[in-house]
């Protein structure tokens, strides 16, 4: 037969050495036997049954290119992503690929060599935040909701070249329907507003702003800098949907996204900077004016870091405002992982009383003991920078 696109693995190679021909279940009621003799030894039951969808996948779409069809999509009519480049390229050739494993490592290692880290990171931190990252990157472009936007657009350009077209154009807008069902589910929004309510309560699907609270810190931040252009850093601003909206508010604003999750279509911010929080470029040092963060703390490898260079990140009367959460830090995982983190929580929580007992920063950490705080920590966590911190040892 052809050559399949995409990775297969091994042991559903074995079950290929028929002509591809007739419908996909007849191909698959063929080797049904087989398959399942094969999913057995496959330890997880999940990445068994995207094995399969995958295989069925790629049966259908070897098939379409094989009668010579084509999808017609225009390589430079292609949105230019990090993470999403085989999703993509599959669209335009007209073939799901999944990503592989060496794929996601390949990607996440040019990203995280792309720039200088704020902190400086060990070894083994290196190798943590390199495999969450590419885990990140493979989970996110082969989810279920991925797969069948990418294989229905794919169809769709070979059955209705114009619907597909019509598709492929909204899949680069950020506000269609396509889009929005992509997003990760958490906050989205910037300011509160009826749109964004949740029913009859008082909570909002939002970064808890209004229009008129935004103003005054912005008039503060402005009045304590000296700077009309505010530098704004969302951590964790994932599709930039938030940052767009402020800017779209003040226009005087200058905006960084820093993220690992890309949608095929983003909101349009100045500068996206696509790799951990932990890896945070030490070219943003002492330049942000404002920093922001919502939901995402749970999810980062290292918060403390992320704490840390969020502080770094700040300019002298920047101010950092980010919602503290520390549930799904692969550290805790292990008991021995759980122990390193709620070590390096009370080590990062010590320091920042120390910098704010020295006069570099400003908290609402009050009179809380050093000690008080684990990773069960979490809440609202405001800073501002008083004083250079660029040779203090934080």
């Amino acid at each position: 037969m052809g050559e399949i696109p995409g990775e297969i693995p091994e042991y559903l190679k074995e079950t290929m050495d028929e002509p591809v021909s007739g419908t996909i279940e007849e191909k698959i009621d063929q080797d049904t036997e087989t398959f399942r003799d094969a999913l057995r030894s496959r330890p997880s039951g999940r990445l068994a049954t995207r094995d399969l969808r995958d295989y069925k996948i790629t049966l259908e779409h070897q098939r379409n290119k094989e009668q010579g069809m084509e999808t017609g999509i225009e390589s430079e009519s292609i949105p230019d992503t990090v993470t999403l480049k085989k999703f993509w390229k599959g669209v335009r050739r007209g073939v799901y690929e999944p990503m592989t494993e060496e794929e996601a490592r390949e990607i996440a290692e040019a990203q995280l060599e792309k720039y200088t880290p704020m902190t400086a990171l060990t070894a083994d931190e290196k190798d943590r935040i390199l495999y969450d990252f590419m885990d990140n990157i493979r989970d996110r472009t082969t989810r279920q909701e991925i797969q069948t936007l990418e294989c229905k657009l794919i169809n769709t350009l070979y059955a209705d070249k114009a619907e597909g077209k019509r598709i492929f154009e909204e899949l680069k807008n950020p506000e269609s329907k396509l889009i929005k069902s992509l997003e990760s589910q958490g906050i989205r929004y910037f300011f509160n507003s009826e749109k964004n309510k949740l029913g009859d309560s008082d909570r909002y699907d939002s970064y808890g702003y209004t229009e008129e609270s935004f103003d005054k810190l912005m008039t503060i931040i402005r009045a304590n800098t000296g700077k009309q252009v505010i530098r704004m850093l969302d951590i964790g601003g994932a599709s930039g949907k938030a940052l767009h909206e402020a800017q779209e508010h003040d226009s005087d604003l200058e905006t960084f996204d820093i993220t690992v999750d890309e949608e095929p279509a983003m909101y349009p911010v100045d500068h996206i900077v696509v790799c951990p929080v932990e890896n945070m470029p030490k070219e943003l040092e002492e330049s942000m004016d404002f920093v922001v963060s919502r939901t995402t703390w749970r999810y980062f490898t290292y918060p403390d870091i992320a704490i840390r260079n969020a502080v770094k990140a700040l300019s002298i009367e920047g101010k950092a405002d980010i919602y503290i959460i520390f549930t799904r830090s692969s550290l805790k995982k292990t008991e021995e992982g759980k122990a390193e983190l709620n070590q390096r929580i009370k080590s990062v929580f010590c320091d920042l009383k120390k910098l704010e007992q020295d006069g570099y920063i400003e908290t609402n950490l009050g009179e809380a003991p050093e000690d008080a705080f684990d990773m069960d920590t979490d809440g609202f966590l405001k800073i501002t920078k008083k004083k250079s911190i660029k040779e203090v040892q934080f």
